[in-house]
């Protein structure tokens, strides 16, 4: 069987971070290493058993990710997230979808947080594989890099994650479209592995709005997904009336007064309409 590499990025995130780590060791089997990019420089962290790379200045999560790439021996290549915390052993499940040819994988994961972003956790934990049955194969679009394992060969085959995306946003997708180009398709494995997310539906929204210029960058490369995305919508007269920052905050707002629920719908138009403010800012310069 193959052994698997495990690379996690991380930023000062160091109590999720800790319990990732030990949810590796408990739940993974045939693990050839583990290795950690700190791509927080002001801080150095030393582990034993674990290859720990430093990096001098703040890379973002998607070169951090080829930086340990690059140190990987290991046949398959398994990308964690800082703040995912696995529940039970895929190791198996695993191995055998990456090797039974053209398959990277994906996990389900569940978001887990606060109170005060319960509503918006819980949303999350709906979307992507978490739709799928275990063993399904889906489009590349549902690729989360919180969870996400790859056969070396096919990864460096592809060149790694873009270093066109500045922080957050969009390199997940990114990698999406590069699965396609080469044919490499995606696999869903049902597990319960935890996604820890902290951030408020305030704080997800401002995230999404600074992350407006990956989203050009991609659309730069990738003119295709600028239709599957829809963004020709943004400039229709009615879309410019109902997505502006008024009715973003008022959306807000109502997450807040909602404690006991979720509405999708609600969930959907802060997603688009962040989008939609983070690239008219952008366009502004």
């Amino acid at each position: 069987m193959s052994k698997i590499s495990v690379i996690i990025p991380t930023y000062n995130r160091i109590n999720d971070f800790q319990k990732t780590i030990n949810s590796v060791i408990k739940y993974l089997d045939n693990i050839l290493e583990i290795i950690v990019v700190n791509d927080y420089p002001d801080s150095k962290i030393v582990m034993d058993n674990v290859t720990v790379i430093n990096n001098k200045k703040n890379l973002g999560a998607g070169l951090s990710r080829n930086i340990g790439a690059e140190k990987a021996n290991g046949d398959v290549l398994l990308f964690l997230d800082d703040d995912v915390i696995l529940k039970n052993n895929i190791t198996n499940d695993l191995q055998s979808f990456v090797e039974e040819g053209k398959f990277s994988v994906i996990s389900t994961l569940e978001y887990q947080g606060t109170v005060k972003n319960f509503n918006l956790n819980k949303y999350l934990s709906s979307r992507g594989a978490s739709k799928y049955n275990h063993g399904d194969v889906v489009k590349s679009n549902y690729l989360t890099t919180a969870f996400f394992a790859i056969h070396r060969n096919d990864f460096f085959k592809m060149g790694g994650f873009s270093s066109n995306f500045k922080g957050y946003g969009w390199e997940d997708t990114e990698f999406g479209l590069k699965l396609e180009k080469f044919n490499v398709l995606l696999k869903v494995i049902k597990s319960d592995s935890v996604h820890m997310h902290h951030k408020n539906c305030s704080e997800w929204s401002d995230q999404l709005i600074n992350s407006a210029g990956n989203f050009l960058e991609l659309i730069r490369f990738y003119p295709s997904y600028q239709k599957r995305f829809r963004l020709e919508k943004f400039n229709n007269r009615f879309y410019k009336i109902i997505l502006n920052r008024f009715l973003l905050n008022f959306a807000l707002l109502i997450d807040r007064i909602t404690c006991s629920f979720y509405l999708e719908f609600l969930y959907r138009y802060i997603f688009i309409c962040s989008i939609f403010i983070g690239v008219e800012k952008v366009k502004r310069g």
